[in-house]
């Protein structure tokens, strides 16, 4: 028995070695923890979740993108402390302006950046500053004054690979190419108040910044909202090789709010509007517009208009050019889309779920419905297409996959619910691992300390389907979607299996052997219009 249980440990696809397994989550609240989780190896049989250290004196913490360090502001500090998440050794300390508090802190993709945003006051007029991480030492490569508390944030965005970054400034947009954040080396996108006289940037102005193409250039988005007749929208996507003139301008009517989604190259976007009041919409809520957009060739296309509800959620492919969408009414519809050309691929079917999260691997998704939902969560085997698990964590409202791609942590946290906060880690088969209650819980974050894990299938017997029973509940008229009395039916026949969405048939013109398809097409107006004639009544 030991032999066969040495030769399963050997075809592993990761180490053996217990900690080469292990992961941490970050929780941030009245108390400050970090816990290892520490999955189950050869011949255990319980995944143990441990306390590392807790400190209840950290007023703000922000885990780095490698996982490696925290940024932490303890109360009534005079500096901005960067540690060892394990061993809270101070690697370095940023000093504050005398009588400052930090606002906020941000790390670069690849954590060589930080930026500070402090409490602006006479003697810290510069309160957003931009640190470049050096070893154990800091040097300070920009600042500017950030006097407002703005509705949408004006931080710096960078690029993942941090060749491009871009920030917000005034009415221009500031663009920096490979950190070099002298004056000199700055371009800029100056946006001109045209004649209707609105303003340059709106309130709900978002800026967007696409991940670095095969061509090593990435493009720059701008929503404004409020344009010409102050309910309309227009998008701007500049390439950051020429900041002249966009590469596509357009204006969509009846839009309020904008929101950009980037596939993984950094080649097409998803843009979501969002409309509180338009005709003939039905629900409630507002109503979102869904617009796919390739600004290399300059085309944009409708996938949904605002009239057919919400879209609740939109994850792009880490590594194809496809994306996921859930919308329309309750019970609402999950469906795979081709990121080329907007063509509905697979439907997962209809289920109340307004959320989705992808694995690191891209192998497994989960579609939960959180917020206003029951908090029912379903688990999806891409590769076979299929439902692999089904579970429910109440009252969430994070939800992410854990670096290994084995498990996902849920949270309640404040301000949403101010009662019963707490982390849940699940099992990808939706078993309960671990819960810890917390009496106030702002933010969890799950870090890997650099450790780099494999895709693995799933485990025999890991996952099981547990049957449901459907009650008959009220539902509210917005959210019956077009067939009141189908509702129930459509709940209770969720489906289990994805299925592929059939091409529209491509119609086929009839005329003689050899004839030419524009005449063709020709001949067809022309008898189009002597029916529409003939139907007139004579006068």
């Amino acid at each position: 028995m030991e032999a066969v249980v040495d030769q399963l440990d050997g075809l592993t696809i990761r180490s053996s070695l217990k900690g080469d397994r292990d992961w941490y989550i970050v929780a941030h609240g009245k108390q400050s923890k970090v816990f290892r989780l520490s999955p189950h190896g050869p011949g255990e049989s319980e995944d143990i979740c441990t306390l590392v250290w807790e400190d209840d004196k950290i007023a703000q913490c922000y885990p780095s993108h490698s996982g490696h360090q925290l940024c932490i502001y303890r109360t009534g500090s005079t500096t901005v402390d960067i540690v060892d998440v394990l061993t809270r050794s101070v690697r370095i300390s940023v000093p504050l302006a005398s009588g400052s508090t930090l606002s906020s802190a941000l790390f670069s993709p690849k954590d060589n950046y930080l930026m500070l945003h402090t409490t602006h006051s006479e003697t810290n007029p510069n309160n957003l500053v931009i640190y470049k991480l050096s070893g154990d030492a800091t040097t300070a490569v920009f600042s500017i004054p950030y006097t407002k508390s703005y509705i949408v944030k004006r931080y710096p965005l960078w690029t993942p690979c941090e060749k491009y970054c871009i920030m917000r400034v005034n009415n221009d947009v500031l663009v920096w190419t490979e950190n070099n954040f002298s004056h000199e080396a700055v371009s800029k996108i100056t946006l001109v108040e045209g004649a209707e006289g609105s303003p340059l940037f709106p309130t709900s102005s978002i800026v967007s910044v696409s991940p670095v193409n095969k061509e090593e250039l990435c493009y720059i988005g701008i929503f404004l909202p409020n344009q010409k007749k102050f309910d309309n929208g227009v998008v701007k996507i500049y390439s950051a090789k020429n900041l002249d003139a966009p590469l596509v301008e357009h204006l969509f009517a009846c839009t309020e709010e904008g929101e950009f989604f980037w596939n993984h190259n950094g080649t097409s976007l998803m843009l979501r509007t969002f409309t509180n009041n338009v005709k003939g919409l039905s629900s409630y809520y507002g109503g979102n517009g869904l617009h796919l957009i390739n600004p290399g060739k300059g085309r944009v296309k409708t996938i949904m208009e605002p009239t057919e509800g919400l879209a609740h959620d939109i994850s792009w492919s880490k590594s194809s050019n496809e994306l996921l969408i859930v919308r329309g009414s309750m019970p609402a519809e999950l469906a795979m889309y081709d990121g080329a050309n907007g063509n509905k691929l697979l439907s997962f079917g209809r289920s109340n779920r307004n959320t989705i999260r992808r694995d690191p691997f891209d192998r497994f998704i989960l579609v939960a419905g959180f917020g206003n939902s029951s908090g029912d969560i379903d688990i999806w085997d891409l590769r076979s297409r299929k439902k692999i698990a089904q579970t429910k964590s109440d009252c969430s409202v994070i939800c992410e996959f854990s670096p290994d791609g084995r498990f996902f942590v849920t949270a309640t946290t404040v301000p949403r619910m101010r009662v019963n906060n707490c982390f849940k880690v699940f099992s990808y088969g939706g078993k309960l691992v671990h819960q810890v209650d917390f009496e106030e819980l702002y933010h969890v974050s799950l870090i890997s300390l650099g450790m780099t894990f494999a895709q693995r299938d799933p485990s025999p017997g890991a996952c099981t389907i547990q049957p449901t029973v459907t009650k008959s509940l009220y539902r509210p008229p917005g959210s019956r979607g077009t067939d009141a009395g189908m509702t129930y039916t459509r709940v209770a026949l969720q489906n289990l299996e994805a299925v592929p969405v059939a091409k529209k048939p491509v119609p086929v013109l009839k005329g003689p052997p050899g004839a030419d398809l524009t005449l063709l097409n020709a001949a067809a107006r022309i008898g189009r219009k002597k029916k529409a004639k003939a139907k007139l009544p004579v006068k």
